[in-house]
């Protein structure tokens, strides 16, 4: 990606690009984690810096991953790259993929689904209620990060003036229990949850 076509992009109307980094955990098997951690470095921060806005996009649930990998991934994108917007899903396993041949599976490697979503349950790396946990971090974490995005309408550059990842981290430990007991998970929950803090302190 070079400065001509950097240019190019800056100059166009696109709304976003989007990649996915999935994970950055390097438990997670290498067939799962199809990503390059160097070219992750080299060209996305030239996106961050030339003000084109993007997406970087991880997946909770990952066989091989844990809480501890989940943080470690969304901290290194936030340090490292920092995107103009982040979002972290929830796993879903497809039918005639490699990874539905993990479903049940009777060795070592193996991951359990909700039936009725495909969405993951629990795998050899965690638990259905560690997984649940995980994915309300990841909900709160990158909604409150994402508050902090913004594209110039006139320009259409972008910048995320969010503050550094353990300030980030901070404030969402402290609406965990919160979050947590009022059983919500779902992103929609995340912004509608920290719309309502920004509102209570204004």
């Amino acid at each position: 990606m070079d400065d001509e076509y950097l240019e190019l992009l800056s100059r166009s109307s696109i709304e976003e690009l989007r990649f996915g980094i999935q994970t950055i955990n390097e438990s997670v098997p290498n067939w799962i984690r199809a990503n390059n951690i160097s070219k992750i470095l080299k060209i996305l921060p030239l996106l961050t810096s030339t003000g084109i806005p993007w997406r970087a996009e991880l997946i909770v649930g990952l066989p091989g991953d844990d809480i501890y990998g989940l943080k470690r991934s969304i901290e290194f994108v936030i340090k490292e790259v920092h995107p103009t917007y982040l979002h972290a899903y929830h796993l879903s396993v497809l039918k005639e993929t490699e990874m539905y041949s993990l479903l049940n599976n009777p060795g070592d490697k193996w991951i359990k689904i909700y039936e009725d979503t495909m969405r993951a349950k629990e795998s050899y790396s965690y638990s259905e209620k560690e997984l649940i946990w995980m994915v309300q971090y990841a909900v709160l974490i990158t909604a409150l990060y994402n508050m902090y995005a913004s594209v110039d309408e006139i320009t259409g550059k972008a910048i995320n003036e969010a503050p550094e990842f353990a300030e980030l981290e901070k404030t969402v430990m402290e609406h965990m229990g919160e979050f947590v007991s009022k059983g919500l998970i779902h992103y929609s929950d995340g912004e509608k949850y920290w719309a309502k803090v920004k509102s209570s302190d204004n």
